[in-house]
């Protein structure tokens, strides 16, 4: 039995340059080009542990950016080791 990975990609050429990967990888794979869709099929397919890790992972870099931030260390830096965008960085308190 392969593993199951679902593609949630707004961007179809992404998508599917993605998907044509993961099969060549031997994964099973499936696409929504949709947040809603995603979580839908993610529900639906009984991926609730994938999305409760990917929820958990979101929250511990927001967590790790604000402590950079409370420590004075770069906006910008912050911005490049978390991957979080920029504006975003500097809205956090």
């Amino acid at each position: 039995m392969s593993k199951r990975i679902l593609i949630v990609e707004d961007e179809e050429s992404i998508a599917d340059l993605e998907k044509d990967y993961l099969e060549l990888s031997g994964f099973e794979v499936e696409v929504a080009n949709d947040g809603e869709i995603g979580l839908k099929k993610g529900l639906e397919e009984g991926l609730e542990e994938g999305l409760k890790k990917g929820r958990e992972e979101a929250l511990n870099i927001f967590q790790t950016a604000i402590d950079m931030k409370k420590q004075g260390i770069d906006n910008q830096l912050i911005a490049e080791k978390t991957g979080l965008p920029l504006s975003l960085i500097e809205s956090l308190k």
